[in-house]
């Protein structure tokens, strides 16, 4: 390992506390290279479950010499930041009950573009607290549950500086009722982009006319004493002040505000769910009417219609700014004067927009008071967004929330695995080393790059018997720098990490670099996982013989997600070069004992397979499409060779035509139907290429292999004159048309082939099947074909089938033509829409 001088001059200028650890920790050093629990734990100040732990070790080429190199990690869903499930999220359809949000939607971040759900977890019932802040908003949340937030130091330094603080971390700071110098801030959200929707009318002369026009004759009046409000549409003095909008009445009618009052008017909704600029223009349009600036730049807003102020704070609000709303009572109706501040600015009236300015004072919400209330049922939620942070009632903005960023720490601290030679002779500093991490969703990359940047700077949170502080981390100086455009994170010795995302690129722009640890995040949503592993990946490990991380947890629209589930079960099995640790929810001693019940309880009663996943630690996807992985994977068990042709067999060619150059390929199958199993024996994938090419190629297949049948959907191809061609050719055919077009039912016959005598029951929890040769059809393998059963939904036009076509077309034919089925109506499957039904005879 390198010396202590190594280390220590590869750090370089160490903090006076740091000094002092290194000259005293050689035993520390020796223990940190050997094992990287201990180094989490000492250095990082990370602690680490036995799951995680077994994993760091068994993976690790330093403690265990024997180290396969080669990892698998399928840790399962675990755990978040609680919410009751009532409390509203902005999502893109508007506001929605977060216990409704499922994995995929898309809500608001804070920075007011819409991030998808990775993650949503039950938390059973839980205490809930009343946040109520300065503006009268609030929301309802857990003890534990993360703000980002500044407490009094960081609220009047100016520096933008914010921490992490749970609820009972607040609570702790200054009660629940906090005096003014320890009451908390929180950051307003940036403007919501909402998508620009058609509109009718101009939204400034909408909110103009919400201010100061008359909806109540059958012309639409306006009154003002400011002419320069009338330029920019077409009207008609009548007399004083007052003036006759013209070509609008009609479209009044249609909004909804005819014959409405002043205190019944309000914002139509598609002006209120606009974009940022339409937003900003009716609210100009309301506060050069009905709007108020004072000398000093304080801003004001009166109305007697309820709807409307609610409305306003609702703009204000998704602009980035907080209104303070109180009532004044009178003896006709109340009055709602609404104190707005924002920093952009709300009018377009030279008088008053002159007389606007951004003051120092906060423009973020202050927390005036918490209110423990009644226990409800809570659950957590994972957010996309880099800032974690996602948008709740009132425009809260509220934090939800590594054990991929540790070890990439520590490779870098040691640079692991570089020769002995270079690490004595040169200078550790000398020594130029690195580390990639890879995803195919950039903002996993930014997870592990931000997480590393916080634990090097004591920023990352850790829960240890329920209480919440951030870690101690004892080598600082190790950071250097970020580019955060690059993802690179440069460390004072001479190393870096560096984050990429492969995306559509198969992740070619690796070419050329070499690493000494990869990891690749949510590697199952791939598109190319099979090709772009062993040639663009594994190949930027051989100068170190460095170590690869596949991490993945199965999710049923991930394209990688058949492959990777046959490394895994063949590295369960140790079929493979793989080291395997599937990780389960009770390996986390981090989360409570009555939380882990509950969410095992209510994940078995509701979802079979992400309870094997997540509690027995299996690694299947959690929720399966219409071939289950076990059905597919016992496709290819046999581990076979394609076959010449044999003499007296029969065979079956099915064929599915492609043509164009950049579209599908044309995928010719033959399976040799002699005995059961059924056996895949050859197969053609033709791109392009000439016709006449393709129909010879298919004609010597059939002459070689003994005469075989040939089953094909001509009508594809042109119908009668393809027909002819192939009698020309001699060529003997069954149209798969001719069975009347169901591809339901030729599903059907193809999930009755793969699943026939299967025999599988649930005992004591567990899936066990008591026939492990049940199925009728043997294949050698085709990646191809593996990955698109896998995937393989009926109604799902974005994925690829041609291989799982030409198989249907297949299973139609020796099911129904050859076997002779009776009659039976099955289910295919369940989706969003409703159920797939297919009747086959």
């Amino acid at each position: 390992m390198p010396t202590v001088k190594n280390i220590k001059d590869g750090l370089g200028k160490l903090d006076k506390q740091d000094q002092i650890d290194v000259k005293k920790m050689k035993v520390a050093l020796e223990m940190g290279y050997d094992d990287p629990v201990f180094f989490n734990d000492y250095f990082l100040g990370i602690p680490t479950h036995p799951g995680q732990q077994d994993y760091l070790r068994n993976s690790d080429p330093i403690w265990n010499k024997e180290s396969k190199r080669k990892n698998l990690l399928v840790p399962c869903n675990r755990w978040g930041k609680e919410q009751g499930v009532n409390e509203p999220v902005l999502t893109e359809f508007g506001w929605e009950k977060i216990g409704d949000l499922k994995i995929g939607d898309k809500i608001f971040s804070k920075n007011g573009k819409l991030t998808e759900v990775i993650g949503v977890y039950p938390q059973g019932k839980k205490q809930l607290y009343k946040m109520v802040f300065d503006d009268g908003s609030w929301t309802k949340c857990g003890w534990e549950h993360l703000w980002k937030c500044k407490n009094r130091r960081e609220r009047f330094n100016y520096k933008n500086e914010w921490r992490i603080m749970s609820t009972k971390e607040i609570v702790e700071y200054g009660g629940y009722n906090p005096e003014p110098y320890k009451k908390i801030e929180i950051p307003v959200v940036d403007p919501i982009i909402f998508p620009e929707k058609k509109i009718l009318l101009s939204p400034y002369l909408l909110g103009l006319l919400l201010g100061d026009g008359c909806f109540l004759k059958k012309s639409i009046r306006f009154s003002t004493a400011d002419k320069e409000l009338l330029s920019g549409f077409k009207y008609r003095h009548i007399k004083n002040y007052d003036y006759q909008i013209s070509n609008v009445i009609g479209i009044i009618r249609e909004l909804g505000l005819e014959n409405k009052k002043s205190w019944n008017k309000f914002i139509p909704k598609d002006y209120l769910y606009n974009s940022v600029k339409n937003r900003i223009a009716i609210l100009q349009g309301l506060m050069d009417t009905d709007g108020n600036i004072e000398s000093s730049g304080k801003i004001g807003f009166n109305t007697v219609s309820k709807e409307l102020a609610d409305n306003v704070i609702f703009i204000v609000n998704s602009l980035g700014g907080k209104v303070i709303k109180s009532i004044k009572r009178t003896t006709h109706r109340d009055c709602y004067r609404l104190r707005i501040k924002i920093k952009i600015n709300p009018f377009r009236l030279k008088r008053k927009s002159d007389r606007f300015c951004i003051t120092k004072n906060t423009y973020n919400r202050l927390l005036k008071k918490i209110i423990k209330v009644e226990k409800e049922d809570a659950v957590c939620i994972q957010v996309a967004d880099k800032s974690n942070l996602y948008v709740t009632r009132n425009f809260i903005v509220t934090h939800n929330t590594v054990l991929l960023a540790t070890k990439h720490i520590r490779f870098c601290f040691y640079k692991l695995l570089m020769p002995r030679e270079e690490m004595t002779v040169r200078s550790m500093a000398d020594v130029r080393y690195r580390t990639l991490d890879l995803s195919p969703h950039s903002n996993q990359v930014r997870a592990c790059f931000n997480y590393i940047y916080d634990i090097l700077n004591n920023r990352f949170i850790i829960v240890i018997d329920g209480k919440r502080k951030t870690n101690k981390c004892k080598i600082r100086a190790l950071f250097k720098s970020k580019n955060e455009s690059r993802m690179i994170i440069t460390f004072s010795n001479n190393s870096s990490f560096n984050g990429a995302s492969t995306g559509e690129d198969q992740a070619a722009s690796l070419a050329g670099a070499q690493f000494g640890l990869i990891t690749y995040d949510e590697c199952v949503f791939s598109h190319h996982l099979r090709e772009e592993l062993p040639g663009r990946i594994m190949s930027r490990t051989v100068d170190l013989n460095a170590p690869i991380d596949l991490v993945a947890t199965f999710d049923r629209d991930a394209n990688g997600q058949q492959f990777f589930f046959g490394l895994a079960k063949k590295a369960l099995a140790g079929k493979n070069e793989w080291y395997i640790k599937t990780g389960v929810y009770t390996d986390n001693v981090f989360i409570p004992l009555e939380i882990k019940e509950a969410s095992k309880a209510k994940i078995m009663a509701e979802d079979f397979n992400l309870y094997r996943q997540v509690f027995l630690g299996e690694a299947i996807p959690s929720s399966v499409k219409l071939f289950e992985p076990e059905v597919v994977d016992q496709v290819f068990k046999e581990d076979l060779n394609p076959e010449r042709p044999q003499v007296g067999h029969d065979y079956l060619i099915s064929v599915d035509w492609g043509g164009s150059e950049q579209g599908d390929p044309t995928i010719m199958m033959v399976i040799d139907y002699s005995g059961i199993p059924y056996r895949v024996v050859h197969h053609e994938e033709i791109k392009g290429g000439s016709p006449h090419a393709n129909f010879a190629l298919l004609k010597a297949l059939k002459f070689d292999y003994n005469d075989a049948n040939i089953i094909m959907d001509t009508n594809s191809l042109g119908g009668v004159i393809i027909k002819k061609i192939l009698n020309d050719m001699k060529v003997r055919t069954y149209d798969f048309d001719a069975h009347g077009g169901e591809k339901g039912e030729a599903l059907t016959q193809l999930r009755l082939m793969l699943t026939r005598d299967r025999r599988a029951e649930i005992i004591e929890g567990k899936l066990v099947d008591h026939n492990k040769n049940f199925g009728m059809l043997r294949s050698y393998y085709i990646g191809d074909l593996e990955d698109q059963l896998g995937m393989y939904q009926i109604d799902d036009k974005k994925i690829e089938q041609d291989y799982v076509a030409a198989l249907w077309q297949a299973a139609w034919w020796l099911m129904k033509k050859y076997r002779k089925q009776p009659e039976q109506t099955y289910l295919l499957n369940r989706n969003r829409r409703g159920k797939n039904y297919a009747t086959i005879s």
